[in-house]
């Protein structure tokens, strides 16, 4: 769910970690282990060599935007959880320097007896 007011997007995160993470690398190897992937099985799905995935995990390479949207998001099973999906990009486009975003808060609230985390995006 993502809410926008006064240059700012709201991120409600269904998965707490995912917030904890700060480069597209550390999340990206979160990610593919969540899917149980491994670095072979995921090579395979977006046509990268698996050495490409473990350089990319390590923050060695820079991610394709455009490829992280297209195939690494449906590799992943992001599909349903768009606020995650919306995050990776984003980490995409900070590896490159790029980046809109100034920073990224967790906090932690209670919503139907299950703990989420809500980010805040500040452009």
């Amino acid at each position: 769910m993502v809410y926008t007011a006064r240059k700012s997007t709201y991120i409600l995160m269904s998965d707490r970690a995912v917030a904890t993470y700060r480069s597209f690398g550390e999340l990206l190897k979160y990610l593919r282990r969540r899917a149980q992937l491994t670095q072979q099985e995921l090579s395979i799905a977006v046509g990268y060599s698996e050495a490409h995935i473990s350089r990319l995990e390590q923050n060695q390479r820079l991610p394709d935007v455009a490829t992280v949207a297209a195939l690494f998001i449906p590799a992943l099973d992001l599909r349903d959880e768009p606020e995650i999906a919306v995050y990776l990009i984003q980490l995409a486009t900070n590896a490159h320097g790029e980046s809109d975003v100034c920073q990224w808060q967790s906090i932690e609230t209670d919503r139907s007896n299950s703990a989420w985390t809500e980010g805040v995006i500040h452009r």
